[in-house]
């Protein structure tokens, strides 16, 4: 090849490669949508509908594709409108090409809906008496006059048929079902016939496991043979069983019997493991260090009893803590007697305690219920006056918790109430009653922004408060309580300057919540409270800001908080890293 043929063929490719690479900036161009006439919930469901809107989104559409879709898009528009009723919009739509790419706009007036002119809906079968029925009737929120609503017309057929499979109707069906439109007189008609048919029973119910007494299992089955059949039941049966603790694997199978109008069921049973070794750690601004190591038998005998051992150590509380639980009655019934070696140092308190305690767990209500009774020894030092106690505290707590999901609840609340003392007319060295109510509440805002609410109120009365032992005290401050102090620095002093702690406390929070990223999120937060002697003791509080990050290991949150109520007081940095090892 001749040297100017050479250069020429070089020069060639380059322009070649050029024209490849500015390829995407020429071909393809980004897409606007405009959207004018309609409410938002129309104006939402056509964008759903609207190929040019969802496509064009990504800036790879060429020319030639977003003609083509602007073409298509008023018969996009007329399938998103139809559902709500409205048959013949008027559309008036321009194309138009930019500098920024193309502008499509649409002008929209939906026009005349159709409205419904008849209502037949029959239930007929065993369930025409069903109050499951008659309650799913009278909310269809069809209604003479109204536009007709084709989701709401589908959804009230699928509501029909869960309904039916729910409460044993197994031979349910629609013996007619019609949405007719005219559209020439602007009127539908809505005739749905469903016939039920027979609703069936519980047959032989049968359970497959070799590892626990009969009896124990039977417990969290609260059905019956000849009992109608419904699916809740079943599954409430499920968690039931689960909460039990004893099962990896609860599998409920049934079998409806055309011929006998029962179902018999089989439940599988495959059983937990039976120990659970545990151990973790971290770090907090308040405990420093601390480690957690626990182990637990779940399945100690056919009775159904746990155990448990867990050790927790850090700066501040050491404690090696036995559980032996015993159920009775239902799955949410046991007891438990607890037994424990604890050291606190809160403040400039110490206490070192033994602590045995039979707890009878039921439901009460709404609400979880704790019965029990304290033999409490403890050795007291506060401010270096040493005592010892011997206490016996009978006591009750109630838990009512509403969470939409356990591991990150977004809604809901938890509340514990508990009441306690304690008299020399059972023994005990002090009189005092106590009263503590805590509680925590998310509100939801917007799908990334939500409210959370934390606080407490505990309340002591007692005769000779020099008396009463550390660990019946109140203290605040810290990263779970008033931020901008130290763990359990708001106390009340004595005449020497000690926190020796307070008869009451009060403590408040208000805190918003935004996620920025699925695994973070960031926060703004105003604190109150204090441990006090008397409701007329001043309160302190501050205000921050903070982050949170899921990490792989675990959640990691950092805290800024600003004390407003003391002068001088700077900045505090609460950090908390919760890892599981």
């Amino acid at each position: 090849m001749h040297e100017g043929t050479l250069v020429r063929f070089r020069i060639l490719s380059v322009i070649v490669a050029l024209c490849v690479l500015l390829a995407p900036c020429s071909l393809y161009a980004s897409v606007q949508v405009e959207i004018n006439g309609l409410s938002d919930e129309l104006r939402q469901n056509v964008e759903a509908f609207l190929e040019l809107k969802r496509r064009g989104k990504d800036n790879t559409l060429s020319d030639t594709s977003v003609r083509r879709l602007y073409v298509r898009a008023e018969e996009n528009i007329r399938q998103a409108l139809r559902p709500f009723g409205y048959y013949e919009p008027q559309i008036n739509s321009h194309l138009t090409q930019t500098d920024a790419g193309w502008l499509a706009s649409f002008d929209i007036d939906p026009g005349r809906p159709v409205l419904i002119q008849e209502i037949d809906v029959q239930i007929n079968g065993e369930g025409q008496s069903d109050p499951g029925f008659i309650a799913l009737v009278n909310e269809s929120g069809f209604a003479i006059g109204e536009a007709i609503r084709h989701d709401r017309y589908d959804n009230f057929k699928i509501r029909l048929a869960e309904l039916a499979a729910e409460r044993g109707y197994f031979e349910a069906q629609f013996t007619r079902h019609e949405l007719i439109v005219d559209q020439a007189h602007y009127v539908a008609a809505i005739h749905l016939n469903f016939d039920t048919g027979p609703r069936y029973r519980v047959g032989a119910i049968r359970v497959e496991q070799d590892f626990l007494a009969d009896r124990v299992v039977m417990r969290a089955i609260d059905i019956q043979q000849g009992d109608y059949f419904n699916s809740k039941r079943l599954r409430g049966i499920e968690r039931a069983l689960f909460d039990m603790r004893h099962f990896s694997l609860v599998d409920i199978e049934i079998k409806p019997d055309a011929e006998t109008k029962e179902v018999p069921m089989t439940i599988w049973l495959t059983p937990t493991r039976r120990n659970l070794w545990t151990l973790g750690g971290g770090y907090s601004t308040d405990t420093r260090l601390y480690l957690r190591a626990g182990w637990e038998n779940r399945i100690v005998n056919r009775a159904g009893h746990r155990t448990s051992l867990n050790l927790r150590l850090s700066q501040p509380k050491q404690d090696l803590l036995h559980r032996y639980v015993i159920p009775f009655g239902k799955p949410s019934q046991y007891l438990t007697i607890a037994t424990g070696l604890i050291r606190e140092v809160r403040g400039d308190t110490e206490s070192k305690r033994l602590e045995i305690a039979p707890i009878d767990t039921r439901p009460w209500g709404g609400w979880q219920r704790n019965l029990y009774g304290i033999f409490q020894a403890e050795y007291s030092d506060i401010a270096e006056i040493s005592f010892d106690d011997i206490f016996i505290i009978p006591g009750i707590q109630l838990i009512r918790t509403q969470w939409n999901v356990d591991s990150k609840p977004t809604k809901g609340y938890k509340i514990t109430a508990g009441l306690r003392g304690s008299s020399d007319v059972i023994g005990s060295t002090t009189d005092f009653v106590q009263a503590n109510v805590r509680s925590a509440t998310y509100v939801p805002l917007k799908p990334t922004l939500r409210l959370y609410l934390r606080g407490e109120l505990g309340i002591t009365a007692v005769d000779d408060f020099n008396q009463l032992p550390a660990s019946q005290r109140f203290f605040a401050g810290g990263d779970r309580s008033v931020r901008g102090w130290g763990l359990n620095e708001l106390s009340p002093v004595d005449a020497n300057g000690d926190k020796v702690g307070g008869q009451h406390l009060i403590f408040g929070s208000i805190e918003f919540e935004y996620d920025i990223r699925k695994a973070w999120s960031v926060d703004t937060f105003f604190d109150i409270g204090n441990a006090i002697d008397s409701f007329s003791d001043p309160l302190e509080y501050s205000v921050g800001v903070g982050a949170r990050w899921r990490s792989p290991l675990g959640l990691i949150g950092l805290d800024i908080a600003q004390p407003l109520s003391e002068d001088g007081r700077g900045l505090r940095l609460h950090l908390s890293i919760r890892p599981d090892l």
